[in-house]
């Protein structure tokens, strides 16, 4: 973009981001030497409809702030692509709803913690990490007194 009547005063724009409904599924391969998982994520109409009113928004800012719009890309870029996904094995108390208990131990297999995003319920849409060490702290301590009480 560039200012109008000033032709080498360029700025550079950001793109958006928006929170993304968590849906899809996740594949899991279990075996003695191997796990791979497979995520099939996919935007839908709300991703969709978020980005169409982001660029109308950014349009009419650009209009407001008289400035010349001099190329973009409209494309929504692939899941992951430059933020942070997370969710597909949610944080909770109840088997039948979530994957995870509180020390992010998998509800169904004892010895399984997961110890990353992936057991966000919800989140915003950039800077995960600060959180993600908290909870990989806590799963610490969880473990250990797991440990110590002889049920790990």
């Amino acid at each position: 973009m560039r200012t109008k009547g000033k032709p080498f005063d360029w700025v550079r724009a950001r793109a958006v981001g928006g929170r993304t409904l968590v849906r899809g599924r996740v594949a899991l391969r279990l075996s003695k030497f191997d796990f791979k998982a497979a995520s099939h994520d996919v935007y839908g109409d709300n991703e969709k409809e978020l980005t169409k009113d982001a660029i109308d928004c950014a349009h009419e800012m650009i209009e407001a702030a008289k400035i010349e719009l001099v190329g973009e890309n409209l494309e929504m870029y692939a899941p992951g692509h430059s933020i942070h996904e997370v969710g597909t094995a949610r944080m909770g108390n109840d088997a039948k709803t979530s994957v995870l208990n509180q020390g992010n131990q998998t509800h169904d297999i004892k010895n399984l913690f997961v110890v990353d995003g992936s057991c966000f319920v919800s989140s915003g849409c950039v800077n995960p990490t600060m959180t993600i060490l908290a909870l990989a702290m806590r799963s610490s301590e969880y473990v250990i007194d797991q440990m110590k009480r002889g049920e790990l």
